[in-house]
């Protein structure tokens, strides 16, 4: 089977989500699965950029470019998602072998819309392993006031991502 895992920070020495895709690919290529890591050329504070193309313990690990702004900043970080959102939807739609299944995770926040425009458009099997649950993280770290126009927004772009998926994980 081909998988693909969609993740904006990998290697696993990058982000702890990094580490967690890692460890999943590993394992499904140990039990003979063809994995592709789709995620992002910069490191997770933004400073460094790492080779376009790499496999690691087998796992095919294809990187795209986006911003490298200092995270630190609002405005940065979300620019930095968005480049690479856009770059996600055109390595999904257009290159290389179909695979049967798009794992995706959630960083950066709403990869899940585009994973689930390529797998209806392209008939791919679609799981969301779902850590991070946007927006509500946003009114944690008081980002966002709860029940804001903005926040009943970004609630109804999560619910449309993960509606109709094949598969939805968490970890308990």
């Amino acid at each position: 089977m081909r998988v693909t895992i969609l993740n904006q920070f990998y290697p696993p020495d990058v982000a702890p989500t990094g580490q967690v895709a890692h460890d999943l690919a590993r394992c499904l290529v140990s039990r003979g699965h063809s994995v592709t890591v789709l995620c992002s050329r910069r490191a997770y504070d933004g400073a460094r950029s790492y080779e376009r193309r790499q496999t690691l313990d087998g796992v095919g690990v294809k990187r795209l470019w986006s911003f490298g702004f200092d995270r630190a900043r609002h405005t940065g970080r979300v620019l930095g998602y968005v480049t690479f959102l856009a770059n996600l939807a055109v390595a999904l739609l257009g290159e290389g072998p179909k695979p049967d299944v798009i794992i995706c995770m959630t960083t950066p926040p709403y990869a899940g819309l585009v994973a689930k425009m390529a797998a209806r458009l392209r008939r791919i099997k679609l799981v969301h392993w779902i850590m991070d649950i946007y927006p509500d993280v946003l009114v944690a770290h008081g980002m966002l006031q709860a029940g804001s126009l903005c926040h009943r927004f970004l609630s109804a772009l999560a619910r449309r991502q993960f509606g109709g998926s094949d598969l939805l994980l968490t970890i308990a």
